[in-house]
């Protein structure tokens, strides 16, 4: 629906801009004064003009109109059906393990709508137990990729690393999403299948079949 408005909002401004290229059309007709911005003007009439004037032309950008709209809107739904139960703040701990020494954290995610529900923002912070000290923050927005028909994320971490991971849901609140790193891969499962937020994180060393358990995060929501 949001998209649907937004072409039709195009399309009015596309119509006042070929209304002000037709009086320079016709103005320019009346004088040998040179002004790019008339000439510009004048072109974008003479192509409007020809396209418009064409009925097959006029009913192909109809019915490509038609089917933006349709697709869009489509991805709209997706996105909600598949992804909308993020939405909402939530609230927890976890633990990472690096160089097998394990951490403890407190973390937070904020959840909303962003672009007109046409992509999702995640604001996650990460926090000491201990000290209450900032360790951990990030930045999400999943999406649909209109190239590709497929979800993606695009995930950036406060030290400046960002990566784009498409996302796979094979189950109803069931998500998995993961990327190539040096040295192997790192994959994660997010669930809300029992009505808290359980993520699980593993990495898998390049040229084995095997992988490591190092993240493990539990969610609850605390607010929509």
């Amino acid at each position: 629906m949001v998209r649907s408005i937004q072409f039709i909002s195009s399309l009015l401004g596309f119509l006042h801009a070929n209304q002000i290229a037709e009086n320079h059309f016709r103005e320019g007709i009346k004088t040998t004064t040179p002004n790019w911005r008339r000439i510009s003007n004048i072109l974008v009439y003479i192509i409007n003009y020809i396209i418009f004037t064409n009925k097959k032309m006029k009913k192909a950008i109809t019915l490509f109109a038609a089917i933006c709209a349709i697709h869009y809107s489509s991805a709209q739904t997706a996105l909600e059906t598949k992804f909308g139960h993020f939405i909402g703040n939530w609230k927890g701990s976890g633990t990472i393990t690096e160089q097998n020494r394990e951490t403890s954290f407190d973390q937070t995610e904020e959840i909303s709508w962003a672009a007109g529900k046409s992509a999702i923002l995640i604001k996650g912070l990460g926090k000491d137990p201990e000290t209450n000290d900032t360790t951990f923050q990030a930045l999400g927005v999943i999406y649909f990729d209109a190239a590709t028909e497929e979800f993606k994320m695009l995930a950036i971490r406060d030290s400046g690393e960002s990566v784009v991971a498409t996302l796979e849901t094979p189950e109803p609140k069931l998500m998995k999403w993961g990327f190539d790193v040096p040295g192997g891969r790192v994959d994660y499962t997010t669930d809300l299948r029992s009505g808290n937020w359980v993520e699980n994180g593993e990495f898998s060393p390049e040229g084995t079949d095997q992988s490591y358990p190092f993240f493990g995060m539990e969610l609850e929501k605390t607010g929509n």
